[in-house]
């Protein structure tokens, strides 16, 4: 649990989480109507093996800009109601500071949500949960990836929400050495695009298959809130990491109901564009791909 370092602290951050990015509610501009997404980016991960001292990770420079300001630049580009940014309270103010001085026009859809308890990416989401509009979808992504592009973004909105009209949907690549991914394992009948079955993670694999398993979660998804707001309290953090990880609720959702999950795999000279940078031998990479 996050405890502030004062009451004055507390009251401080309480009031940042009721604005957006320094403009007040009332004052944000109107929003376009027809638009039937909301997006979240993940970004309260304490960023232990970055060893980046007190910056969160997420602002780490790549090509000298903030990771996570390269994610909002190509996020700007999509059509979205809201954008709520998940931080801890420890790195919620040098997150705030420094957004506050970028002149993005996207910045003023953009509201931090506070998790108070750093608990995994299941935890983060249900923080925003009270925010989501159930007749709306929501685009979630993590904020240590900087190399996301628009046109990769939005096409797999496009595919989950108007070709392919289902309610869940992730993104999944090939990699020749899967590290530290979640692996997608798939039912037998492979000829199916769709055969998903579920995702297990790297320290959770109960054999070599799946450890070997070539084909890993990107860390991009699309839920429909009503998903949301039905299954994400049935996730349980009962894995080796004693975190409520995002990717339990595709196995609440199949224990309960028939339910679609599209699998978008991106083509493999697009897997720089997933690179998460939680190391710094995995930002220098990030470096280099243009």
């Amino acid at each position: 649990m996050i405890k502030d370092k004062s009451e004055k602290s507390k009251n401080t951050i309480e009031k940042m989480f009721h604005m957006n990015m320094g403009i007040p509610q009332q004052a944000a501009p109107p929003q376009k109507e027809g638009s039937a997404l909301q997006i979240v980016i993940l970004a309260a991960g304490h960023s232990t093996r970055m060893r980046c001292g007190a910056i969160p990770k997420v602002l780490c420079k790549v090509r000298g800009k903030e990771m996570l300001v390269h994610i909002l630049e190509q996020v700007g580009r999509i059509q979205c109601d809201e954008i709520f940014l998940v931080v801890n309270g420890e790195t919620a103010g040098l997150i705030q500071a420094v957004l506050a001085k970028t002149r993005l026009l996207v910045m003023s859809k953009v509201q931090l949500v506070l998790q108070r308890e750093v608990n995994g990416t299941g935890g983060a989401l249900q923080c925003v949960l009270p925010n989501l509009n159930p007749a709306k979808y929501t685009l979630v992504l993590n904020g240590d990836m900087p190399n996301m592009k628009a046109e990769l973004l939005g096409d797999f909105v496009r595919k989950c929400m108007i070709e392919e009209r289902v309610e869940m949907g992730l993104v999944s690549a090939m990699m020749e050495n899967p590290g530290d991914y979640g692996r997608i394992l798939r039912k037998v009948e492979r000829s199916k695009d769709r055969a998903f079955l579920r995702i297990v993670e790297k320290k959770d694999c109960q054999s070599m298959e799946e450890l070997e398993n070539r084909e890993v979660n990107a860390g991009i998804y699309l839920f429909s809130n009503m998903v949301l707001r039905t299954y994400l309290s049935k996730i349980t953090n009962k894995n080796k990491s004693g975190e409520y990880y995002l990717t339990s609720i595709f196995d609440e959702v199949r224990k309960r109901e028939e339910n679609e999950i599209y699998i978008y795999r991106i083509p493999v000279e697009m897997n720089g564009q997933i690179l998460g940078v939680n190391t710094p031998e995995e930002l220098t990479l990030a470096e280099r791909y243009a």
